[in-house]
Formats: structure tokens, sequence, C-alpha cells
């Protein structure tokens, strides 16, 4: 696990990890909802938005993919993209 983050729905967390997956877990029982492989690499950052409907995970590549709640990607930035 390289970033952890409370994501805005009730006993939920946010999980991005080396492996290059995204997931999100419930914290009252510890059952996954969410669970993403993010094309690319080691993921190192994390971040929702403030009812944890939506994502942005960052890689070591400098990539950043946006994740809805269903686990849908849409690539949001690439680093060296004008």
């Amino acid at each position: 696990m390289t970033k952890l983050v409370y994501v805005g729905r009730e006993n939920r967390v946010g999980v991005a990890s080396g492996d290059s997956h995204f997931r999100v877990y419930r914290t009252d029982n510890g059952s996954r909802e969410t669970n993403v492989k993010v094309e690319g690499d080691y993921l190192y950052a994390l971040d929702s938005n403030r009812d944890g409907s939506q994502f942005i995970v960052g890689g070591a590549s400098g990539a950043a993919t946006r994740i809805d709640q269903s686990g849908k990607q849409s690539l949001e930035y690439a680093s060296g993209e004008k």
C-alpha cells in the first residue's frame, strides 16, 4: 500500500498500491467495493472528491487516471502531453 485516504462516503477508504491497483474498502466490515487495475506503473498518489464518487490516482511515470465509483477509468493527464 502506498496511499490510504478517506473517500468521502461513510465507512469507506481508498487504497493505491504498488501493484497498480486502486481499491475502495468498507471499514465497518472489510469488504471491497471497487477493485481497478490501472494501466501503467507503481501508484503513488490518490485523492477523491468530497462525496467519494470520483478518484484520481497518479503513478511513478507522471500519468494520472480518473476513476469513477463504478471503476470506469479515463485518462486525465499524462506527463509530456501538451
